[in-house]
């Protein structure tokens, strides 16, 4: 059972490298942790647990994709506390749990800040028993490792383009621990908790690199010469077309904040718009082109044009648009600007993502 867990584990973190269209994210949460009662089965007899409330601390790296679903890699501690054993009034000794877990879990889009989200974890989990006393007459001081599963329910709040908070709910069951008392009777027993946790998480984004206009002159061909006579003409019957209705407007423009590339209030209204009318006119592409004022490096803006240009992806996404059909370009700070200025100048105008059906 161990090495089948610790396979599972060590094909997962060689996998996750090798996804695409994917961000990268990391997270870190605690909460309380509620345990059930728990059975301790030895040769002699079988006896009944309680625990008091502890605690728990988690933490977690994977990956988020673009149609909702996440893979992560989930790493935990829980410690609680003993009350007592069967009828005894004795309450020494205590319980301490660590875990790695896969977890798959997916996000359902709201088009909103909240994301509530739903998930299951496989891994393998190792409880340590401290002090545990009167155990069929002995003392239970030894730890066992065994399969891990769990639930999990949750709910993301957005904070920016990159970092949210959370808060969730996990039932982790370790199941299949042997061990051995003081006095040498075999033991078995099994591991369920609840915990209750909040935390942060930080989206690292690893998006298809946004290309770069190469502004090269394009050779004008020479002027094709007239026909010396007119074809025959022909009657050509029309034959009936399904007309689409096209979007009301067809470029619109957001904007940033000095050397940011989260999105606004506003923006995040006008990106509304953009997918409420894409979906009605049945744009098939978009193209996002990302820009920058003058102040700092050519190439320093060309990055934050495309961190720009990707922040407005994202939400088209979260919004129901398909990620397939959005298209993005940085220009950093090379024309075309909306304000001509001078090197090292800030200016709120050419600080924007410009986006433009396509045709």
């Amino acid at each position: 059972m161990k090495k089948t867990c610790l396979l599972l584990l060590t094909s997962a973190l060689i996998a996750l490298p090798s996804l695409a269209n994917a961000e990268l994210y990391a997270g870190v949460g605690g909460g309380v942790l509620i345990p059930r009662e728990e059975t301790i089965k030895t040769t002699a007899q079988r006896q009944d647990v309680s625990l008091g409330k502890g605690w728990g601390a988690l933490g977690a790296i994977g990956y988020k994709f673009d149609n909702g679903f996440r893979t992560e890699l989930e790493f935990g501690f829980r410690d609680a506390d003993i009350d007592h054993v069967a009828s005894s009034a004795i309450d020494d000794g205590g319980e301490r749990a660590y875990s790695a877990m896969v977890n798959g879990l997916y996000d359902f889009k709201t088009g909103t800040l909240f994301t509530p989200y739903l998930g299951a974890g496989l891994g393998v989990g190792k409880v340590n028993y401290d002090s545990v006393r009167t155990i069929s007459g002995g003392q239970l001081d030894d730890n066992a490792t065994g399969l891990a599963v769990q639930g999990i329910a949750g709910v993301s709040l957005a904070i920016n383009e990159s970092l949210s908070f959370f808060t969730q709910y996990q039932y982790q069951s370790i199941l299949d621990l042997k061990t051995s008392t003081s006095n040498g009777l075999s033991a078995k027993s099994e591991y369920g908790t609840s915990l209750i946790s909040a935390g942060l998480r930080w989206e690292f984004a690893l998006p298809k690199p946004a290309r770069q206009e190469q502004l090269t002159p394009i050779p004008l061909s020479p002027t094709a010469a007239a026909p010396a006579e007119l074809p025959e003409t022909k009657e050509v019957v029309a034959e009936p077309v399904e007309v689409i209705a096209a979007p009301a407007v067809e470029k619109y423009m957001v904007f940033f904040d000095f050397d940011r590339s989260d999105l606004t209030i506003e923006a995040a209204d006008i990106l509304k718009k953009v997918v409420d009318n894409a979906k009605a006119g049945k744009v098939t592409s978009i193209e996002l082109t990302g820009h920058a004022d003058r102040a700092g490096s050519d190439a320093y803006n060309i990055k934050l044009s495309e961190r720009r240009a990707n922040a407005v992806k994202k939400q088209l996404i979260r919004l129901g648009l398909p990620a397939a059909e959005i298209d993005t370009v940085a220009k950093g700070e090379r024309p075309p600007l909306l304000v001509q200025t001078g090197d090292g100048v800030r200016e709120p105008q050419n600080r924007r993502v410009e986006i433009v059906y396509g045709k």
